[in-house]
């Protein structure tokens, strides 16, 4: 509402701010297992990695042990069965 200030007439304007912040961020996975190094020879990558158990992948990429199982089935994680049977995933290809 416009209001007599002297002989000027003011209107009272409200201005607006707006910040923006903006978060940009990288994932690095680190592994520090107590578990043993184990290496194999990975098919997908055509190269000797660090292969992991679904639990430990689970927990590094912070997903249950079925997401783990789903994404090898589909392809979009390399992973093993070994001799016994258990799944092992390789670790070059969970990081991508």
């Amino acid at each position: 509402m416009p209001h007599v200030n002297g002989n000027l007439v003011v209107d009272a304007m409200k201005t607006t701010r707006r910040t923006e912040i903006v978060f940009e961020r990288d994932r690095t996975i680190v592994y520090a297992g107590r578990s043993p190094q184990r290496t194999a020879w990975c098919e997908a990558c055509r190269a000797e990695v660090q292969m992991i158990t679904v639990f430990e992948a689970a927990k590094l990429a912070a997903v249950s042990t079925d997401t783990i199982h789903s994404i090898v089935n589909e392809g979009q994680v390399h992973g093993w069965p070994t001799a016994e049977g258990i799944l092992l995933v390789c670790l070059n290809s969970l990081s991508t």
